[in-house]
């Protein structure tokens, strides 16, 4: 009996953990959410504007519903191993099911909450399912956020030749653009450390004394799990998990334009997945990034020459997709977790 009770003591936190950042949607204000609502509004309707309405019912009517299912469930398989690099990094702690829970929970918020705030309630989710610290916590997910950058840069910088390739006709700028910023990011990606050094140095000049202590205590527990980390190599050890979660997401979107009729060039197919990702993270206030992700994927296709409308309709599949799989994700793991839980708790018992 103690076991049991132990067991679903943890759990009841874990899930208080995880429904926490409702406060920070009733926190956001109404202006923000307001913001973020045109911003979303405004980019989505874009893209709609980019279908032909009197050919609309016959486009949705040729969609492959079969594919469409594919594409979520490649985004399901998305999760499924990002879950198993949040496990890998924790140190295999608290079980495979805690990490699907983390992330079931994590890509709800992301697509609910305005200004990316889905990522706090990651950090909130793995405090309370870990039992870390907020600097410790915070850690983990920048370092898996830069590991998605990184990939995602790499692969857009890979493909960005062949995709020239395909488009001669294309001004050369613009590739010459997309390449440099790659290359930035992956050099800011390996020099990170010496630019957190510097922004540490600045804020313990400017900051109060009060504001000081707390920052260099949070430095410090960060800097003890980085080094745990590095010790353990889970950085090398978190590639291999971060290219399979890009793949799974590539091969999403082709099922997706697969789906609509869009037929594009592995090259092409690359570059305006990343691409459009990369769109996406963009500091810019939206709801879940509704609208951004659309925008950016339309406008990449389009610039190919691939039709805009059946670019916009690709791109209005993947958001269709990425909501139903988040929604299907988190029900799957909070209808495993009791289950989950007997079947550990009842050797105990007997």
């Amino acid at each position: 009996m103690t076991a049991k009770k132990t067991l679903t003591t943890h759990e009841t936190n874990c899930t208080r953990g995880f429904r926490k950042p409702a406060k920070l949607a009733l926190r956001a204000g109404r202006l923000t959410w307001a913001v973020a609502g045109a911003v979303s509004l405004a980019l989505f309707g874009l893209v709609v504007a980019q279908l032909d309405a009197s050919s609309l019912a016959a486009a949705f009517d040729g969609i492959s519903l079969t594919l469409v299912g594919v594409g979520v469930a490649l985004f399901m398989v998305e999760s499924l191993f990002g879950a198993f690099r949040t496990h890998l990094i924790a140190g295999w702690r608290g079980g495979f099911l805690t990490a699907m829970r983390v992330t079931a929970w994590h890509g709800v918020w992301l697509i609910a909450l305005p200004m990316r705030l889905g990522e706090v309630a990651w950090v909130v989710a793995m405090q309370r399912a870990y039992g870390w610290n907020v600097a410790t916590a915070t850690a983990c997910a920048v370092m898996q956020r830069l590991l998605d950058l990184a990939v995602v840069a790499a692969c857009l910088l890979v493909t960005l030749p062949a995709t020239l390739g395909l488009h001669e006709d294309r001004p050369f700028a613009f590739f010459a653009l997309a390449g440099a910023v790659c290359l930035l990011a992956l050099i800011g990606l390996m020099t990170l450390p010496i630019w957190l050094r510097l922004a540490a140095g600045i804020l313990l000049r400017t900051g109060r004394p009060r504001g000081r202590r707390r920052l260099m205590r949070h430095l410090h527990q960060a800097r003890r799990w980085l080094e745990d980390v590095r010790q353990r190599r889970v950085m090398l050890r978190c590639i291999v998990p971060t290219v399979l979660i890009w793949t799974a997401v590539i091969a999403a979107y082709w099922s997706l334009c697969q789906a609509a009729g869009l037929d594009l060039a592995v090259a092409e197919l690359g570059f305006a997945t990343a691409g459009s990702n990369l769109v996406a993270a963009l500091p810019v206030q939206s709801v879940g990034g509704i609208g951004l992700l659309e925008a950016g994927f339309t406008g990449l296709v389009a610039w190919l020459g691939a039709p805009a409308g059946t670019a916009a309709l690709v791109a209005l599949a993947v958001r269709f997709a990425l909501i139903a799989e988040a929604g299907l994700f988190w029900l799957i793991v909070t209808v495993a977790s009791p289950i989950a839980n007997r079947i550990e708790i009842e050797p105990k018992v007997l």
